[in-house]
């Protein structure tokens, strides 16, 4: 996992510049990277696919942990739809996130998923 250490970002992300449809990159948001503003969350993904990953979509994003306040957790969220929805990201999920907390936002995502 590079999430922690940039140097590995660019290290491995140099190795498959000519390969890129062969592998699966995902990447955390962490939770200084959550925000109440759509727009930020969305650049700080686009920044990690320019300047570190050198690609120019993911095939999973996820939101790294639930420890960030409700606004923060819903507005991220809302950018990873969006993003999807561009074609930026294949996937979108969360990490970290235990059972009772998943059961209690399964209703809040389907409905921003559906009706957002």
């Amino acid at each position: 996992d590079g999430q922690q250490d940039s140097r590995n970002k660019r290290v491995s992300s140099s190795a498959f510049l000519k390969r890129r449809k062969d592998l699966f990159i995902t990447h955390k948001i962490k939770n200084e990277e959550q925000d109440t503003e759509i727009q930020n969350v969305k650049q700080t993904v686009q920044k990690e696919l320019t300047d570190n990953l050198k690609t120019s979509y993911l095939d999973m994003l996820m939101i790294h942990s639930p420890l960030t306040d409700q606004q923060r957790r819903l507005t991220t969220y809302k950018a990873m739809i969006e993003l999807k929805q561009e074609g930026t990201v294949k996937a979108i999920g969360v990490c970290n996130f235990g059972v009772k907390l998943l059961g209690m936002y399964c209703l809040v995502i389907y409905s921003l998923i559906y009706l957002y």
